[in-house]
């Protein structure tokens, strides 16, 4: 002898089986939503990492060009000094011969 069973739609386990499947299908796309957010969270982390880098290397090459600035205006000085001192050394004796000479007329006259 067979026996038929008729499930009934809407019968109580049935529904709970849909509501689970429900809830994990909820779950799963919350669980997507949230690695999906992480995700860009990182990408963010990385662009901004890179730029960090970036302006610390701009940083960098501009305290090393305000260095050799720095090193040539100095140089510019020491030569200038150099030449002022030359040029002392080189009127000196002329200034002062100028001054013997006018000496030396006043006394023989």
């Amino acid at each position: 002898m067979q026996v038929q069973v008729h499930k009934k739609k809407g019968s109580g386990v049935e529904a709970e089986s849909r509501e689970q499947r429900a809830e994990s299908r909820e779950q799963r796309a919350e669980s997507r939503e949230q690695r999906a957010e992480s995700r860009e969270q990182r990408a963010e982390s990385r662009e901004q990492r890179a730029e960090s880098r970036e302006q610390r290397a701009e940083s960098r090459e501009q305290r090393a060009e305000s260095r050799e600035q720095r090193a040539e205006s100095r140089e510019q000085r020491a030569e200038s000094r150099e030449q002022r001192a030359e040029s002392r050394e080189q009127a000196w004796p002329a200034s002062y011969a100028a001054k013997g000479t006018l000496n030396l007329i006043c006394i023989c006259r």
